[in-house]
């Protein structure tokens, strides 16, 4: 499954999928070289680890974006094509 990508910082894709009876919190994923981490769309870090400052960059983003987050969320839930967010500065 090609998994959408919604943003892109210093290499590292921003992703974000649902796949039902799987998912319940909402998420997003970056995958990157040697980055492959999950974070709630509050911004909190969720599975695997980040180097240096990019955690709080990151978490920083997300709380700023958490609205346009929560609606990609709900156009993967619907199967729609997510909308792209600005990357963080």
């Amino acid at each position: 499954m090609a998994v959408p990508t919604f943003c892109e910082y210093r290499g590292i894709k921003f992703l974000m999928y649902y796949e039902e009876g799987k998912h319940h919190l909402p998420h997003f994923h970056l995958l990157g070289k040697g980055i492959d981490v999950v974070f709630s769309l509050s911004g909190v870090l969720l599975e695997g680890l980040l180097p240096g400052q990019l955690e709080r960059i990151i978490s920083q983003w997300a709380k700023e974006h958490n609205i346009e987050l929560g609606e990609n969320w709900q156009r993967a839930r619907s199967k729609i094509s997510l909308l792209p967010i600005a990357p963080p500065r």
